[in-house]
């Protein structure tokens, strides 16, 4: 598997390092890298965590709202000029908060990194890629998701090593240099007929493209689609909580995600193959099945610490398919022509999601429900997402 991917790599250097590059950068609009400067936000306004977590929540929510309208300028302008523009737009989230005066204006911050980091930077690296691989859509889209993997384990080491010399603020700024750079030698790999020219939509007849919103399949998989989004965040943002309700040691939980970004990868890159031989929808029944054992784990596993990696391990697999498998899924069901405006809409789903499962899970915990209990409804609800896919896989396989 590793010399048939070398080879693809070597075969297509410049739009792979390019999507690669792209997911790498994004990572300084991503919670991960945001989070390390929580401690000095948080004493230098004089504000509480619950404050803080509501006003990045609030950012969050609003940029995956307007990524379903950002994101399909894709399929419109030129790549290059769509790169640039989102690329600029997370420098000044920056550099936004490198001069952040107060709370207020924290949140505006937050929604710019959110929506040109975690959004239209992801968007265009995977878009761009899908569409541009036809034959090995599947091996590109894993190595490019790579990137991904490549920012969560080399920015918070590099981060954390520079906060005492640098502070907070002057970590933004080192970030919105490093994202000029990078952008900039991202721009240059494109090859110039992809860069100039906008995606043509076709049309036969005059007929415009089914909506989105009417075709029955949309429906039938988005719930499996959305819920690792959820789920994963949910549990990831309450997991003191969790260890603690199910007597997991701390220090084995956190040596633990090490196992999760490796399970993550390695997903990632047996999922690219398996796409290109058999496409994205047959597995969609499957997917979620390592997230429900995940659920699993939880609920039988108190005072397991095999558990606590167990439930790591296997989130990180459904994880890892899910990066891969979704924008091929999409190119599969409408075509690369309009993937940007597809993508989009459902990327800024995930967003969505992802910002409203810690109020959620938080919001029920309040309510003295514990995180086994919702581990529970997790586990039935993806069961059911599972199901409701079927009827989408058996039209495929009819077809073919």
């Amino acid at each position: 598997m590793l010399a048939e991917y070398l080879s693809f790599a070597r075969a297509h250097p410049r739009p792979l390092a390019f999507g690669f590059l792209l997911a790498a950068l994004s990572s300084f609009g991503q919670t991960f890298f945001i989070a390390l400067s929580g401690a000095g936000i948080r004493s230098e306004f004089g504000i509480s965590d619950g404050q803080l977590g509501l006003g990045y929540a609030v950012a969050t929510l609003a940029s995956g709202f307007a990524l379903g309208w950002a994101g399909r300028w894709i399929d419109r302008v030129p790549l290059r000029r769509y790169t640039a523009l989102s690329t600029l737009l997370l420098v000044a989230g920056c550099v936004a908060m490198a001069m952040v005066p107060g709370p207020l204006l924290l949140v505006l911050a937050f929604f710019l990194l959110r929506m040109a980091g975690q959004g239209l930077l992801t968007h265009t690296a995977m878009t761009a890629t899908a569409r541009r691989f036809r034959r090995d859509r599947g091996k590109a889209l894993a190595l490019v998701a790579l990137g991904f993997a490549l920012g969560e384990a080399l920015l918070p080491p590099i981060a954390v090593a520079l906060l005492p010399w640098l502070g907070w603020r002057g970590l933004w700024w080192s970030a919105a240099a490093a994202l000029l750079l990078g952008g900039w030698t991202a721009l240059r790999l494109l090859p110039q007929a992809e860069a100039t020219k906008p995606p043509r939509l076709s049309q036969q007849a005059g007929q415009r493209p089914p909506s989105l919103w009417r075709d029955p399949r949309f429906w039938l998989v988005l719930p499996a689609i959305l819920a690792p989004s959820f789920v994963v965040t949910g549990f990831f943002f309450h997991q003191l909580r969790l260890a603690s309700e199910v007597d997991w040691d701390l220090g084995v939980v956190a040596a633990a995600f090490g196992g999760y970004a490796v399970a993550r990868a390695g997903a990632v890159l047996r999922a690219g193959p398996m796409i290109d031989r058999i496409g994205a929808t047959p597995l969609l029944p499957m997917f979620l099945l390592p997230l429900v054992l995940a659920m699993t784990a939880i609920l039988v596993g108190r005072g397991s610490q095999p558990a606590a990696v167990a439930y790591l391990l296997l989130a990180g697999l459904t994880s890892g398919v899910s990066t891969t498998m979704a924008t091929a899924l999409w190119t599969d069901f409408y075509g690369v022509e309009r993937l940007g405006s597809v993508r989009a809409t459902v990327a800024g789903a995930g967003v969505i999601a992802s910002a409203l499962a810690p109020a959620a899970f938080g919001w029920l915990l309040d309510l003295g429900i514990a995180l086994q209990t919702q581990a529970a409804w997790c586990l039935a609800g993806m069961l059911l997402a599972s199901l409701m896919t079927l009827p989408v896989t058996r039209k495929r396989r009819r077809q073919t």
